[in-house]
């Protein structure tokens, strides 16, 4: 296959630039990081710092029974005072209202109307659609009211402590949520993994990255690194999940391996109890370990199984629509191959190696956390067989692929 992209000898060369980063106790293992890759990973330290710099200003009111919500110049009036929802509450409001609409007037059909409930709140000065806003909300807060307390999640910054200053709501959640803390969760996984973050990701009360463990990544010559891919929420958006990946120095990304018992997921309910949960993920770590080395063999295994030109474009059309992803990015994705044969792949040629590994760019190169961790994940459904060989895997994709509308695949690619 020719490389379509404008400067071969300029993407070797770029490959081949390293550098060695200090990174504390890490540093013996990041002799062959690519400039990309060291630019996306901070000391565990580092990210500490970083949450523990937002967390100080969060602070919870606990069991609120809010009254009366009203729309007021882009913002809310709560008890008489000021606040202003982030899109996260926003969704919370969605959320609750769509169940206290179905509930309050037997009719299923409400949902339409919730799902515009966002529109309704960035359109808020629009009468009609600050009306409809609040009829919603004001329907939520009764909902809550009969049947939970709220937790109010709020960030608080500095001088906005002054009563008259304007304070933003992070999350409106019910008192049934079970507070995982961010600052606790970095703790822990520093105090069982000891290693160091990659693609670290911190959106307000959310963080997500690979965490790469220490002692499963010390080889200076290693193109591979054992990492756990790890993600929570404090406002609700995600649970805390916890799965083994393998993150590419090459790329700068991880191949996320993840599935049945490999991962560790606890939903934000109930009373949540930091001892006995602390256990659960220093056992899940532990039995996590030696998969790392069956995880790194299906990705030299990938080697093996050939990929034609002629199908290269449908197999990735078809994965592409199968697994959600968009046409950009299914374009990055075609780019991300034509960098592998430039580079890594160019002895060894087309490959699902190549597909694969091709993904995994496509991932590092997204700037949404969300997207990069899901292609992560795709990559790693595209490496691991399920109750059969990987050859068979791949002589379905290869199969299902061969049916893909031609002038889709064509004006897709």
């Amino acid at each position: 296959m020719n490389v379509t992209l404008t400067d071969k000898a300029a993407i070797q060369a770029a490959e081949a630039k390293r550098v060695k980063k200090a990174m504390g106790a890490a540093d013996p293992f990041y002799k062959r990081v690519s400039v990309c890759a060291a630019n996306r990973c901070m000391s565990h330290e580092m990210a500490m710092a970083t949450v523990n710099d937002y967390s100080q200003y969060c602070e919870d009111f606990k069991a609120q029974s809010l009254q009366h919500v009203k729309s007021y110049d882009k913002q809310l009036t709560l008890n008489n005072r000021l606040w202003d929802l982030s899109p996260v509450a926003v969704g919370n409001l969605s959320t609750f209202g769509g169940r206290a609409l179905v509930k309050k007037h037997k009719n299923s059909n409400a949902s339409p109307g919730i799902r515009a409930l966002r529109a309704y709140h960035d359109a808020r000065d629009d009468e009609q659609s600050a009306v409809i806003f609040d009829m919603i909300a004001n329907d939520m807060l009764e909902h809550m009211a009969k049947h939970s307390k709220a937790l109010v999640r709020v960030f608080m910054k500095g001088e906005d402590y002054e009563a008259d200053k304007i304070r933003r709501i992070d999350a409106l959640l019910t008192s049934k949520y079970g507070i995982i803390d961010n600052q606790w969760l970095l703790n822990t996984i520093g105090g069982l993994a000891k290693g160091t973050w990659a693609n670290f990701c911190f959106r307000g009360r959310l963080v997500s990255g690979h965490y790469l463990i220490a002692d499963e990544a010390r080889a200076e010559e290693c193109e591979f690194g054992a990492t756990l891919a790890i993600r929570n929420a404090e406002d609700g958006r995600a649970s805390l999940t916890i799965k083994p990946s393998v993150f590419d120095w090459m790329s700068s990304a991880g191949i996320i391996f993840g599935v049945g018992g490999d991962v560790m997921k606890r939903v934000h309910r109930g009373n949540i109890n930091a001892n006995d949960l602390r256990t659960k993920i220093k056992d899940h770590i532990n039995e996590q370990l030696p998969l790392f080395d069956s995880c790194i063999q299906h990705i030299e295994d990938l080697k093996q199984i050939a990929v034609s030109k002629e199908e290269l474009k449908r197999v990735l059309f078809d994965v592409g629509d199968r697994e959600g992803m968009t046409i950009e990015e299914r374009v990055e994705w075609f780019k991300g191959v034509e960098v592998e044969l430039a580079t890594r792949c160019e002895k060894l040629g087309l490959s699902a190696y190549a597909l694969v590994m091709g993904l995994t760019r496509a991932a590092g190169w997204s700037d949404d956390d969300d997207r990069s961790m899901e292609m992560s994940t795709i990559a790693g459904r595209l490496a691991t067989p399920r109750g059969g060989s990987l050859a068979n895997l791949w002589s379905k994709i290869s199969a299902r692929a061969a049916t893909a509308n031609a002038e889709k695949v064509a004006a897709t690619l």
